[in-house]
């Protein structure tokens, strides 16, 4: 089975997050892959914050 880690070729996924308690929430993505040359390419580390009350 595919993950969000594993991919197809053109394709994209969507991801659902619950979260326990209110607070601030920072989380990184770093996004990668391989062009079709061979050469690699990165997003590089990118966080997000997210606020989340009662």
């Amino acid at each position: 089975p595919l993950s969000l880690h594993d991919h197809l070729p053109i394709s994209h996924a969507h991801a659902n997050w619950a979260f326990e308690a209110a607070g601030t929430y920072t989380v990184t993505f770093e996004v990668t892959g391989v062009r079709t040359d061979g050469s690699a390419v990165s997003s590089g580390p990118i966080a997000y914050t997210f606020v989340v009350s009662a």
